[in-house]
């Protein structure tokens, strides 16, 4: 009878422990499952201005299927890469306008002729 008793106590112990995991591992999922608000408009173009070995803004937040438009207002070419972007050399005074279609997230970029210079695209 113990016997029975104790394997019956094991068994519910078991079983106790599995429920309290997938309750912890809901918990965990359903932070990863909100949806992000994002804003209901048409596409646009939004400008970065490259000046002083800087991009301004230096972050920007967008939906997918907006374009960036760098400007450079310095007196060197830059070169903008990163996962989502990858523009020509834009020379002095000169402009290039990129379509970016990704996923949501938060995607760095650098000036590859100057990998110092550094800037963040969110995407919605």
């Amino acid at each position: 009878m113990k016997l029975k008793f104790t394997i019956i106590f094991v068994l519910l112990v078991l079983i106790s422990g599995c429920i309290n995991s997938l309750n912890l591992l809901k918990d965990v999922t359903s932070d990863t499952n909100e949806t992000i608000e994002r804003p209901e408009r048409p596409p646009m173009t939004h400008e970065i201005i490259i000046k002083d070995f800087k991009f301004a803004p230096n972050e920007i937040h967008i939906i997918p299927g907006d374009s960036i438009k760098w400007i450079n207002k310095d007196f060197v070419p830059h070169q903008m890469d990163s996962l989502i972007v990858e523009t020509n050399i834009i020379e002095k005074s000169g402009f290039e306008t990129t379509k970016i279609d990704a996923e949501p997230g938060n995607y760095e970029y650098i000036c590859s002729i100057h990998p110092y210079m550094k800037g963040s695209i969110i995407i919605l």
